[in-house]
């Protein structure tokens, strides 16, 4: 018996989510906005095989704009990996922000409610 509902076509990810992560970044005197996309627990272990810091890795998997793979970008801030890209670009309240949505993009939010809703059902 095929379950059809757990098919992969039927698996769909959040749409990706435009955010302001920085009001540093502009063009033409408006916010350039970041895109985050969801990933799956795959994306995310591939992505933290390469990174040693789980919470970049996530960010690293989610961010899809700007492009931290971009070596003009790591030129331009003189280091040679996204990871520290991600670290120099950004101060450490917009890289707090950031973490935040790209955890919200990947459905940590859902899991802390059920946490807290058992915690008072106890």
């Amino acid at each position: 018996m095929i379950l059809k509902e757990f098919l992969q076509e039927k698996n769909h990810l959040p749409e990706d989510k435009q955010v302001l992560v920085s009001k540093r970044f502009t063009k033409d005197g408006a916010p350039i906005l970041w895109t985050l996309q969801g990933i799956t627990e795959g994306d995310y272990r591939k992505s933290k095989q390469k990174e040693k810091d789980p919470w970049v890795a996530l960010c690293l998997a989610t961010i899809t704009y700007p492009n931290l793979q971009d070596e003009m970008l790591w030129e331009s801030y003189g280091v040679t990996n996204a990871a520290s890209l991600l670290k120099e670009m950004l101060y450490p309240a917009e890289y707090g922000y950031l973490l935040e949505q790209v955890k919200l993009q990947n459905g940590f939010d859902i899991r802390r409610k059920e946490l807290k809703e058992e915690a008072k059902k106890a």
